[in-house]
Order: C-alpha cells, then sequence, then structure tokens
C-alpha cells in the first residue's frame, strides 16, 4: 500500500489536526508515515495544507505532487489543488463553503455538507473529521475505531476527553455514512 493525501483550506479549520491525526493513526498502525504541512504567518484564516504519505514501505520523497487523493475546505485550496490529483485519484470538498462544480472526467468527486453535518452534531469544529469519516469509508486504510483510539489518546489529558471522543467518532461515522449511502 502507498497512499498520498492533501488537505488543504484555511487556517482554524482543522486541515492540519485533520493531517496530524491521520499520520499518528498511520505510525500507531506500524505504517512508514511522513506528514508535511505548510501554513501562512496568520494563525487563523491563512492557507494551510498538510501532506501525508502512508506506506507498508519506505518512503523516499517528502515532496507532493500528484496526491492520490486531496480534501478541500476552501475554495481557493479547490482552485488551487485540483490539478494536482493524480487520475484516476479522489477528491472529497467540503461543500458548505465550496460551491464549484468541475469538469474532471479523471477522478472521482465526492461533495460533503461537512460544516452542516458538524453543526447538526452541535460543534462545527469537526467538519474536518467529517471529511477524514468520508476518507476513511472510501479508502479503507484505516478503521474509524482506529481514528477514535488515536482521538483518544490526543485528548488523554482533556478535562472533557469523554465528550470530545464522543462527538468526534459521531463526526467520523457521520462523514463515512455520507459515501456510503451515496
Amino acid at each position: 500500500m502507498y497512499k498520498e493525501l492533501m488537505i488543504a483550506g484555511w487556517g482554524g479549520q482543522g486541515c492540519l489536526a485533520a493531517a496530524e491525526l491521520i499520520a499518528l493513526v498511520a505510525f500507531h498502525a506500524d505504517k512508514h508515515v511522513v506528514s508535511t504541512s505548510s501554513y501562512g504567518p496568520e494563525s487563523r484564516g491563512g492557507f494551510c495544507k498538510g501532506c501525508i504519505f502512508v506506506s507498508d514501505e519506505e518512503i523516499y520523497s517528502p515532496v507532493m505532487t500528484r496526491p492520490d487523493t486531496l480534501i478541500v475546505m476552501s475554495a481557493d485550496a479547490f482552485r488551487k489543488y485540483i490539478s494536482w490529483v493524480k487520475p484516476g485519484g479522489l477528491i472529497i470538498v467540503n461543500s458548505s463553503v465550496i460551491k464549484e462544480k468541475i469538469a474532471r472526467d479523471d477522478i472521482e468527486i465526492i461533495y460533503i455538507d461537512a460544516l452542516n453535518i458538524a453543526n447538526q452534531l452541535g460543534r462545527d469544529i469537526v467538519a474536518n473529521v467529517v471529511l477524514l469519516g468520508a476518507y476513511l469509508a472510501k479508502e479503507k486504510i484505516f478503521s474509524v475505531e482506529d481514528v477514535v483510539k488515536e482521538i483518544a489518546m490526543v485528548f488523554d489529558k482533556k478535562e472533557d476527553k469523554d465528550e470530545l471522543v464522543r462527538i468526534n467518532k459521531l463526526a467520523l461515522e457521520r462523514g463515512a455514512q455520507e459515501v456510503l449511502t451515496k
């Protein structure tokens, strides 16, 4: 197995947190993993992207130019990176904020109303996790339970750990459900 995933959008949307989460899951699954990120100087609202390489074998380059999958959370990221996705690849679009449609017939595009789903769950901040759930359902490289275990470890010291794990698990499941019912 060899997968390249890019998650791109604006700072504050959780792109880098989602990328880091997948990298941690891969690491704890004894996969070879490389994770890189780039972001503007703003703490919120600047452009950012996280790139994750996951493989059963060694990874020789941390430079991503043709990801298998692109998860986009902003229209600017959508326009900037759509041409990067390799033929046969996948784009998962946060249709809550990206209204554009594209005409690329060599890739699969899935539109998920992630922010609306996150709002239904009572926490708009988990829109990134909704999109991750869609990715997991489509690519099947890790299970929802693998990611939930990692979330529990990440939030281990938080006072409201149980609630954070619960809402993130629901977000993953709802994102997966969106893919499985289409």
